[in-house]
């Protein structure tokens, strides 16, 4: 059974709000406390490709780790500095698919299970670029460049609040009832690139438009295209339900 038939990869299982609302608090303060520099952050670290999977700064991402090869990656990070990055890949192997531009993070909960598995949560810290791969076995190393976001300042609170107003009506529209504390949620988020990122991880399903999203560095753009992305779901939503 390959990886992506099992469960390393994220643990869509679970639904709980209120761990989805501690992961939240705790990203939040993983993201505070790391180092506002860029230039101090790892610039070699571990990388986990993975299918169908995009981490974006200040998320929280549950895996489950069966694999052999990610079972060490893990357990190497957790003795050094607790980093690695999560890459999106469209290829059966992974290794050589991994996109370049990628969200490093770190290690921020481990539950170990029987035979080394582990259930972790990885909290997204910043994006970065791969730059060379170091080392292919038995994971995957290489060498990064963070991406500092551009334009991300108050200038832009007009368009936060246009978007966060059209994502609370198309979460109201999907369901009224299951969709309260997703809108809560939402309805908290001022900081422009926090607010794209957060929609793009939690709203969108097609990882190709969660790629797209993180390569966005210049965060009015980014919040146009996150814009534009959500007014065509609902608008054809409001199609469907029309029919």
């Amino acid at each position: 059974m390959s990886e992506h038939d099992s469960k390393d990869r994220p643990d869509d299982d679970d639904d709980d709000l209120e761990t989805e609302e501690d992961l939240e608090v705790e990203s939040e303060a993983v993201y505070e406390e790391f180092p506002a520099d860029l230039d101090a952050v790892p610039r070699v670290i571990s990388v986990f490709p993975l299918q169908n999977t995009v981490l974006f700064p200040r998320v929280s991402l549950p895996l489950h780790i069966f694999e052999e090869r990610y079972k060490a990656m893990v357990a190497d990070a957790l003795e050094q500095d607790r980093a690695i990055a999560i890459a999106l890949t469209d290829e059966d192997d992974r290794e050589t698919g991994a996109r370049e531009v990628c969200s490093a993070g770190v290690i921020t909960r481990v539950e170990s299970l029987e035979d080394g598995e582990k259930n972790i949560v990885v909290t997204g810290v910043y994006r970065c670029r791969i730059i060379e791969v170091v080392e292919r076995r038995p994971y995957l190393v290489a060498r990064v460049a963070p991406l500092e976001e551009r334009g991300n300042d108050a200038r832009l609170q007009t368009a936060v609040q246009n978007l966060r107003n059209l994502a609370i009506q198309w979460i109201f529209f999907q369901d009224q009832d299951s969709g309260q504390e997703m809108i809560r949620r939402v309805s908290l988020l001022s900081k422009p690139g926090h607010l794209a990122d957060f929609l793009a991880f939690h709203l969108f399903e097609d990882a190709s438009l969660k790629q797209e999203v993180l390569e966005s560095i210049d965060v009015q753009r980014r919040l146009a295209r996150v814009h534009g992305l959500v007014q065509t779901a609902l608008e054809r939503l409001q199609a469907e339900k029309k029919i």
